[in-house]
């Protein structure tokens, strides 16, 4: 009875995507029209196929099986009609463009992973004020540093990932209208996704047993967030 709701149906994808079930997840979005207004969901059906395809394009690359990563990451931003996305890749987008790039690395296709590269450097930020999710879409300045810093600009990737650090312990602390606006995301994610975004910037740092605690962190918190999972497994000797 759940899962005959678009956002019960929209949950269970998540869970499938999160627990490395990708081909499950995808299944799931193939076979459904998901009916989506202005206000009437959390769920964003484009991000939800975005981070399915990129989890299973992660899983090809660590197998070294290269072409069937790249067909996954590209197919990440073309999402089926029924889906009836509107931001093909959303807050995926800049992340999506530094794995092609790494994808055509290994297939020693250094010109196309330089476009690739200049592609996620060139991604705009998703607003991320539709959902208050505004923390969350800061998350895609990460893959546009390491872009940077793939491309040589090693100084424009270490501002960035200061910045990181910065924003993310801020978002840590409470928000002043956090219990009066209902737009924004619930307090154990956003305070998850904080200390995501803490992590990220110590990652790209370096300081890899601050990223760890601050990924670990949010694991607790929130122990679904997919961002956290797959930043703690790149840590991971």
């Amino acid at each position: 009875m759940v899962v005959q709701k678009d956002e019960g149906l929209a949950a269970l994808i998540g869970l499938k995507t999160f627990v490395g079930k990708p081909d499950e997840a995808i299944a799931l979005l193939k076979g459904r029209t998901f009916s989506l207004w202005e206000g009437g969901t959390r769920f964003n059906t484009g991000e939800a196929w975005a981070a399915a395809h990129l989890v299973r394009g992660r899983q090809h690359f660590a197998a070294r099986q290269f072409n069937d990563a790249l067909a996954d990451f590209n197919t990440a931003l073309q999402p089926p009609a029924n889906l009836r996305a509107e931001q093909p890749g959303g807050a995926h987008a800049a992340e999506l463009a530094y794995w092609i790039g790494c994808v055509n690395q290994a297939l020693d296709q250094p010109e196309a992973a330089g476009q690739s590269w200049r592609t996620a450097t060139a991604t705009n930020e998703p607003a991320g004020n539709r959902r208050g999710n505004r923390i969350t879409a800061l998350a895609a300045r990460y893959f546009q540093a390491l872009a940077w810093q793939k491309l040589g600009q090693r100084d424009q990737a270490e501002t960035i990932f200061h910045e990181l650090v910065a924003a993310g312990i801020q978002a840590q602390k409470p928000a002043d209208d956090e219990a009066n606006s209902p737009s924004r995301q619930p307090a154990n994610l956003r305070l998850a996704t904080a200390h995501y975004l803490t992590g990220l910037g110590y990652a790209g740092l370096g300081e890899k047993k601050k990223a760890h605690t601050e990924f670990a962190t949010a694991l607790v918190v929130a122990p679904d967030h997919l961002g956290a999972k797959l930043a703690l497994a790149l840590l991971e000797p």
